[in-house]
C-alpha cells in the first residue's frame, strides 16, 4: 500500500484529497494538530492505516523532538507489520543526528487499530474512572494512585483547570453525577472519606464526609425518594448512604454480618421501581450481596428470602468488579471474579444468565456495560493490560481484546464521543486509553502477534547457523519453579518470522572487555546501571542513568559499548571507556524490561507486550 509514499515533506498539507497520507515527511513534521486533523478524514485502507500507526504513540511523540517522532513512527509501522512503511519514515531528512541503530521488524501486540487516544497526566496508576456530559460537551473524570482527580475534555483530549486535592492517599473510587442541573464529581479514597467537587468551579463542596473507619475502595450513586444518595463502600466492611445535598448520611452502615469482609465494589440499578445497591468482596470469597434500599437491607426476591441461594454461590468465585445493565427489558448484574469469568445475573428473579463468560486464565479486575449498535456489551480489564469484549445477550466474545496498556485496567467506561461510541480504559500504567467500539470489522496492517504480558527477558540463540530472536513473558513464570510452563517465543532475527521455540533458550550476558579488562554490567540497587570487574567481582563505579531495568553489551567501530532501558522506556548506549552517552535515545512507547544484542550487531528490545529487532544502518 505505501508504494506512493513520499519521503520528503514541508510539513505542510498536501492538495488533493486522499494525499496527506502519502507525504511520510508532513507525519514526521507536521504539528500534531494539523496531523490530527486530518486523521478524521481517512476512509480508504492505506488512510486508515497510516492514521492507525500515527495515534498509536502519539502522545508520547507530541513534546518529542523530529529525530524521536521519526524514531516512534517507524517503530509503530513496523509493529502494524508495515516493514516498507517504516522503512520510508526512516528515510525523512531531519536536522538531528540519528542513531545508528534503525527497527527491522517488531511484533504487535501492543498496538490496536481501534485506538483513539492516550490521555496521561497522573504521576501513578489510574485507578477509577467515569463519563458525564456537561452542556454537550463529554467529559472524563479520572483518580489515582497521586492523590488527585482530573477532569478531561473527551473531543480535544486536554485537561479541564488543575488537577482536584485533598485526599490524603489513593484515590480508588470516583462517580459523577448531575443533581439539580448541577454536575458533581464524588471521590472515595483510602485516607477513609468521601468528598464531593462541583465540576463547575473545581472545588470541593463542604468539609469530607466521614464515618468509615478504613479505605473507601468504591462509590456509587442512586436516587430515593427524589433525592440524589451517595453509597460508599470500604475496608470496613460496611456500605454508607450519605444525602449529596444535605451531606448527611441517611442510612447504613449495612453490613453483610454473615459473610463480613471488605466492600470492593458498588453499582446501582432500580428493579420494580425499588433501588438496588449490588456490593461485590465482601468475606474471604469476595461474595456479592444486594441491598434494597427502599427497605434499608438486603434485597429478598421470590417468596420474601432475605438472600437468594444464588448470592452465596457467586460469592464463591471470589468477585472483585461489578457493572449493572438491562438486556431485553430485565435488569441484570454482571460480575468479574478471580477465576476469569463474567457471570449475568437477572436481578428480578435471581438467576443466572446463561453460562459464565470466559476467553483466559486471567483474573477479571473491571467491568462496565453499555450499548454498541444496539447490542449490549460488557467490558472486562484484566492484569495483563488487555479489554476482552462480550455480547451479553448473545453470550460471544465480540473480536480480539483491546490491547496496548502495559499494567493491570482497573477502571473502564462506554460512552459517546461525537457520535461515536467508544471505551475508556484507566491503569497502572498510568494513561487512559480511548477506543473506537464501532471499528470491529475495519482492521488494518498485519501485526506479528506475541505474548499478552510484559515482556521480561530476551535473548539471541543461534540455532542450526541460524539467529533466533527469543522472549518471555512476566506472566509465564510456574510457581513450581519448572520450566515446562515459561512462555519463551522466538522469530528469525533477520525476517521476524516466528519459528519454534529451541529447547534450551539461553540470554546473553551484559559482559564486555575495555583496554582488556573483562567487566560486568548489571542492574544494580534503586536501577542503577552498575559497572564490575569480572574476575574480582568488585565494584567499578555505575552509568550515569537510573531507572535501569535492562542491560546488554556490544562493540561498534572497536569502542566497548554498554545499552540500558528502563521504566522510562529509553534504551541509551554508552561508551564503556569515557562512560558518556554514545548514541541518541532509541524511545520506546512502553517500559523497556529486557535487552539482547545479536552476532552482527543487532538490538533485541522487549518492550511492554511486545519485542522489536534493530539493526545497523
Amino acid at each position: 500500500m505505501s508504494g506512493d509514499l513520499r519521503e520528503s515533506g514541508s510539513g505542510t498539507v498536501p492538495t488533493g484529497a486522499g494525499v496527506w497520507w502519502t507525504d511520510t515527511g508532513l507525519l514526521v513534521d507536521g504539528s500534531p494538530e494539523q496531523v490530527r486533523g486530518l486523521l478524521e478524514s481517512a476512509s480508504d485502507y492505506g488512510a486508515r492505516l497510516v492514521a492507525a500507526v500515527y495515534r498509536a504513540s502519539a502522545h508520547i511523540r507530541s513534546n518529542a523532538g523530529p529525530g524521536v517522532r521519526r524514531q516512534l513512527l517507524a517503530l509503530d509501522a513496523a509493529r502494524f507489520g508495515e516493514p516498507e512503511l517504516s522503512e520510508r519514515i526512516n528515510r525523512v531528512v531531519c536536522d538531528v543526528p540519528a542513531a545508528r541503530w534503525s527497527v527491522s521488524w517488531a511484533t504487535g501486540s501492543g498496538v490496536d487499530h481501534r485506538l483513539r487516544r492516550v490521555l496521561t497526566g497522573h504521576d501513578g496508576g489510574v485507578l477509577a474512572l467515569d463519563t458525564l456530559v456537561v452542556e454537550d460537551r463529554p467529559l472524563l473524570v479520572t483518580t489515582g494512585r497521586d492523590r488527585t482527580a482530573r477532569v478531561w475534555d473527551l473531543l480535544t483530549g486536554e485537561q479541564i483547570s488543575t488537577p482536584l486535592t485533598g485526599h490524603a492517599d489513593w484515590v480508588e473510587a470516583v462517580e459523577a453525577v448531575v443533581t439539580d442541573e448541577r454536575p458533581l464529581i464524588v471521590t472515595g479514597s483510602r485516607d477513609g472519606t468521601v468528598r464531593v467537587w462541583d465540576l463547575a468551579t473545581h472545588e470541593q463542596v463542604g468539609l469530607p464526609l466521614v464515618g468509615h473507619t478504613g479505605a473507601v475502595h468504591a462509590v456509587a450513586t442512586t436516587v430515593l425518594d427524589g433525592r440524589t444518595l451517595v453509597a460508599s463502600g470500604g475496608e470496613d466492611g460496611t456500605i454508607r448512604l450519605w444525602d449529596i445535598v444535605t451531606r448527611e448520611q441517611v442510612a447504613g452502615p449495612l453490613r453483610d454480618r454473615d459473610r463480613p469482609g471488605p466492600v470492593r465494589a458498588l453499582a446501582t440499578v432500580t428493579v420494580d421501581g425499588r433501588p438496588i445497591v449490588i456490593s461485590g468482596g465482601h468475606g474471604k470469597d469476595g461474595n456479592t450481596v444486594f441491598w434494597d434500599l427502599s427497605i434499608g437491607r438486603r434485597a429478598g426476591w421470590a417468596l420474601g428470602a432475605d438472600l437468594p441461594d444464588w448470592a452465596t454461590r457467586a460469592g464463591a468465585n471470589r468477585v472483585l468488579a461489578v457493572a449493572a445493565s438491562v438486556i431485553d427489558g430485565r435488569p441484570v448484574a454482571v460480575t468479574g471474579n478471580q477465576y476469569a469469568e463474567l457471570e449475568t445475573w437477572d436481578l428480578a428473579t435471581g438467576v443466572e444468565v446463561g453460562d459464565a463468560l470466559s476467553d483466559s486464565d486471567s483474573v477479571v479486575r473491571s467491568v462496565t456495560t453499555g450499548t454498541v449498535d444496539g447490542r449490549v456489551l460488557a467490558l472486562a480489564g484484566s492484569p495483563g493490560g488487555a479489554v476482552a469484549m462480550w455480547d451479553l445477550a448473545g453470550r460471544k466474545q465480540m473480536g480480539k481484546p483491546l490491547t496496548g496498556h502495559t499494567g493491570t485496567v482497573h477502571a473502564l467506561a462506554i460512552t459517546e464521543v461525537d457520535g461515536t461510541t467508544v471505551a475508556l480504559s484507566g491503569s497502572d500504567d498510568g494513561t487512559v486509553r480511548m477506543y473506537d467500539l464501532t471499528a470491529q470489522g475495519a482492521a488494518v496492517g498485519a501485526p506479528v502477534t506475541g505474548h499478552t504480558g510484559m515482556v521480561r527477558e530476551v535473548a539471541v540463540s543461534m540455532v542450526d547457523g541460524r539467529a533466533l530472536a527469543m522472549a518471555t513473558n512476566a506472566y509465564g513464570y510456574p510457581e513450581d519453579d519448572s520450566d515446562e510452563d515459561y512462555d519463551w517465543r522466538a522469530w528469525d532475527l533477520a525476517t521476524g518470522q516466528q519459528v519454534v521455540v529451541p529447547a534450551d533458550p539461553h540470554q546473553a550476558e551484559a559482559t564486555a572487555k575495555v583496554d582488556g579488562r573483562a567487566i560486568t554490567v548489571t542492574v544494580g540497587e534503586q536501577g542503577a546501571a552498575e559497572v564490575r570487574d569480572t574476575v574480582s567481582g568488585n565494584k567499578i563505579g555505575w552509568l550515569p542513568v537510573t531507572q535501569v531495568r535492562a542491560v546488554a553489551t556490544t562493540v561498534l567501530d572497536g569502542c566497548p559499548l554498554a545499552v540500558t532501558g528502563g521504566d522510562d522506556g529509553v534504551v541509551r548506549a554508552w561508551d564503556l571507556t569515557t562512560w558518556q552517552q554514545a548514541e541518541p535515545d532509541l524511545v520506546f512507547p512502553a517500559p523497556v524490561r529486557a535487552l539482547a544484542t545479536g552476532p552482527k550487531r543487532e538490538l533485541v528490545v522487549g518492550f511492554g507486550a511486545d519485542v522489536a529487532v534493530l539493526t545497523l544502518r
